[in-house]
Parts: structure tokens; sequence; C-alpha cells
């Protein structure tokens, strides 16, 4: 048995049906808090965890094996950041993709290397299911996040960008 100091930092396996309501209440926060200041203002946390609940339960009802949901602990087995994947197509080329859905690491882990640990999950689950690619979205104030992805070769394909029109309503 592996000495203590030689254990991985960080274990990732299945999502067990008890880990759901902790990724679901980490996918709330974090959503509200992408959301830009304006959005903050019309919308408000209830309207968020509506959202977020009929999302999930919509990709985890029609995904069948086309979805992972992987959940990292630390040594001690306390749960210390997600990642959900699945499958999907691109809108214009149709050409089957990963697509990394959400991520989480807890503030203590932060800095760790447990975001690249998650996102080499994902990468290994879609090199498993024969994809040749893999894509996802992130709020454009989270660099922390953006500096992750760029370091593991993530390049931006599109920018959406909004302008709020004076007197609409």
């Amino acid at each position: 048995m592996a000495a203590e100091s030689e254990k991985p930092e960080f274990s990732v396996a299945p999502a067990a049906p008890e880990d759901w309501p902790w990724m679901l209440r980490r996918y709330e926060r974090t959503a509200w808090e992408s959301l830009t200041p304006d959005l903050r203002r019309r919308l408000s946390p209830r309207d968020v965890r509506r959202q977020v609940s009929a999302q999930v339960e919509a990709f985890r009802s029609a995904a069948g094996d086309s979805f992972a949901a992987l959940v990292a602990r630390n040594r001690q087995g306390k749960r210390a950041g997600f990642i959900w994947v699945q499958e999907n197509r691109h809108g214009f080329t149709g050409e089957a993709r990963a697509y990394v859905l959400e991520v989480y690491v807890s503030p203590t882990c932060r800095g760790k290397g447990l975001g690249k640990r998650l996102m080499d999950c994902a990468e290994e689950w879609a090199r498993a299911r024969g994809l040749e690619r893999i894509a996802l979205n992130v709020a454009a104030h989270n660099t922390p996040a953006r500096t992750l992805y760029e370091s593991l070769g993530y390049a931006v394909e599109t920018l959406r960008m909004a302008k709020e029109l004076a007197g609409g309503d």
C-alpha cells in the first residue's frame, strides 16, 4: 500500500447519486457568478436555480451513455470538484465532438492542478469514444479558467457579444 505522501492529491471517479445535490448547488453558484451585472439585476438566484435544475434534468435524462459526470475527491475523500462532459454535434458542421458542460473546483483546491486534472479526464473520456474534438464555453471575465484552458491548447472559436438597447422593453 502506498504511503499517504505517495497518493495522488485528487482521485476522480464517476458521480454517485449522492453527489448530485452537492454538484447542483455548486453549479447554481457558478452559473450566478458567470452572469453579467446587468443579468444579475434582471434575474434572481431563484431564477437561476430553476433554469439550472431544468438544464441538468434535461441532459441527465437524454444523455444515456453520451454523458459523463466525474467527481474529484481529495486524499481525505472530501469532494473537491467535478466536471460534466457530453457528446454532441457541432451546429454547422455536424461533426461529433465532446462538449464540457460544467467544471467546478472548490475554492480551497484551486491552484493545485485539479482543474487540469478534470480537463484531462474529460479529454480521456472523449478519446475513448473516438471523438477528435472537445469544446466548452467560459465567461469572458473568468480569467483563471480562460488561462487554464489556453494553457491546455484551447483557442477561441466564437465570441458572443451583447448590447443593451436604450428604451427597449
